[in-house]
């Protein structure tokens, strides 16, 4: 009887080691998985920052590409409209002593040829 009786107090302090074991495991467990929540919160809330900054870069880049585009776009259309002035004022001064129209492009046919194009397209 006090065997028997000794056995059931080992077994129900066997139990009790395991009850507040699995106890403490549990506490560990959350206390980890907190830990891990929070750093997972932290590493989100980096990448964020990191691709906002990213974005932030990236929208300054594209706005000076489109400034010098811009300023070369306006560089072109300023040397544009200078070759036209030039052109004009060349005519209009009478230094361009005669102004001919280009030649009609060729159709093809010899230089013997009167005519492109036959009249009589039935012959």
């Amino acid at each position: 009887d006090g065997a028997s009786r000794s056995l059931a107090e080992l077994q129900d302090a066997v139990a009790a080691a395991r009850r507040e074991n699995a106890r403490e495991l549990a506490a560990k467990d959350s206390k980890h998985a907190a830990a891990l929540a929070e750093l997972q919160e932290r590493c989100a809330a980096w990448l964020r920052q990191v691709k906002d900054e990213w974005a932030r870069a990236a929208k300054h880049a594209l706005a000076k590409q489109r400034l010098r585009l811009a300023a070369r776009h306006e560089a072109l259309n300023a040397q544009t409209a200078k070759r036209w002035q030039r052109a004009l004022d060349a005519a209009l001064s009478g230094r361009v002593a005669c102004v001919s129209p280009p030649p009609p492009p060729s159709c093809g046919f010899d230089d013997g040829d009167l005519e492109c194009f036959p009249r009589d397209l039935d012959a």
